[in-house]
């Protein structure tokens, strides 16, 4: 809302002073006084609005900061593991809305970041939840001694991928690393005896999830007794992550497939601060509350 006022507030002050008319009555000349008295009401406005302007234009810029990755992740469509039939396509946005199956990845620079934010280290088991190709599934065993950790994908053609990918190339991870082909949010994962029901820390590539994914999988997140960690691209819906708090409001950036070629300005280490270089895309984490973890251990 404070994006669409902004714009329609950037609007008038441009047009507004400059003269503009409706095609019909445009070659009508503005009188000098007409057009002075504008710009006068405008300025006299301006301390007023201020801090209303502040918030518009730091709204907008996340706005569309969200909206260029998102469709710079519609443009990742290539290598292997990047491109799935039709019939598996209809199955993700089925699941996860209507621009799930649009496919990216966080890069092993990003997860190597992400992992060390999230202390990730021997002991903790780790889940991928849509892993695509495995990638970060296999890092995290290599470069953080994770005890186990486990890749959920929807699609069978990247489950395939991440399978062969493993029994291929990695001997070292092999046998702490596991894939399943299915719903990350699929009751029988996270049940008693499930894949996913001693998990610590969850990792979700999740820009493009649908409200309704996100809702889900907050309620199984927050039925574990076990997950300490959850790092997201998208934020939960308000009050459905019961148990954790996010760790700060702006979350610092990492770098993913579809911004570590990208060429417009980017944007320092937290959203909204102009730097030289795009680093990547805001990454939320929430850890388990301290209160919760300790009923939960009595």
């Amino acid at each position: 809302r404070e994006s669409v006022s902004f714009c329609v507030m950037l609007s008038v002050a441009v047009l507004w002073p400059a003269g503009w008319t409706a095609p019909a009555v445009r070659e009508r000349t503005v009188r000098p006084d007409a057009h002075a008295c504008r710009t006068l009401v405008l300025l006299s406005i301006a301390p007023v609005q201020g801090d209303w302007l502040r918030r518009g234009w730091q709204s907008c810029r996340g706005w569309m900061q969200v909206r260029r990755e998102a469709r710079a992740a519609e443009l990742v469509t290539q290598g292997e593991g990047f491109v799935t039939t039709d019939a598996e396509n209809a199955a993700i946005r089925l699941v996860g809305g209507a621009r799930s199956d649009q496919y990216g990845e966080i890069t092993p620079k990003g997860f190597s970041e992400l992992g060390r934010r999230l202390e990730l280290a021997c002991g903790d088991v780790f889940a991928d939840l849509g892993s695509g190709t495995g990638r970060s599934v296999v890092q995290s065993v290599i470069e953080f001694d994770c005890s186990r950790a486990l890749g959920i994908e929807l699609a069978a053609s990247r489950h395939a991928v991440a399978v062969r990918g493993l029994e291929e190339d990695q001997v070292e991870a092999r046998t702490r690393v596991s894939f399943v082909c299915g719903d990350l949010a699929g009751k029988e994962l996270w049940s008693s005896g499930g894949a996913l029901e001693a998990v610590t820390v969850v990792w979700t590539c999740s820009l493009l999830f649908s409200d309704e994914l996100m809702a889900r999988l907050a309620r199984r997140i927050s039925g574990s007794e076990s997950v300490r960690a959850v790092a997201t691209l998208k934020r939960f819906p308000s009050g459905s992550l019961h148990g954790f708090e996010v760790e700060r409001t702006r979350a610092p950036l990492h770098e993913m497939s579809w911004t570590a070629a990208q060429d417009w300005p980017g944007v320092d280490r937290c959203v909204g601060d102009i730097h030289d270089q795009p680093t990547g895309s805001p990454v939320w984490v929430y850890w388990r509350t301290p209160l919760v973890a300790l009923e939960r251990s009595l």
